[in-house]
């Protein structure tokens, strides 16, 4: 999944630099050390789970934009998301059409550095 999150991005309107975490826990030790602007998080992970993670990124950079991203859906699982700091949910499969969609600045989920 993470592959095809990548070639999405990379097939974008948005020149990005793209950087992986197999894991919720990669994911926080990376943004204790690098700033991101925007994290496409999958809602099911092995180990910490994606609104765990979520929760958690948040904490360690208040101002990161958060995609979730799922299979399922589930209004009470994208509720409690956003609630908890996503600006979107995406669900798979989804295309770099609507990746941009949510990530322009009239979506209130992008920001420009």
């Amino acid at each position: 999944m993470r592959q095809i999150v990548q070639k999405i991005v990379q097939g974008s309107v948005f020149n990005c630099e793209v950087t992986e975490a197999g894991s919720g826990e990669t994911a926080l030790v990376l943004s204790r050390s690098t700033q991101f602007d925007v994290v496409f998080l999958d809602r099911n992970m092995p180990g910490l789970s994606g609104l765990n993670t979520l929760k958690r990124l948040r904490l360690v950079q208040p101002s990161l934009k958060v995609v979730m991203i799922s299979a399922e859906r589930n209004l009470a699982s994208e509720t409690q998301a956003l609630d908890s700091g996503a600006c979107a949910i995406l669900h798979k499969p989804f295309a770099s059409g609507d990746m941009t969609a949510c990530c322009t600045p009239r979506s209130g989920c992008a920001h420009r550095t």
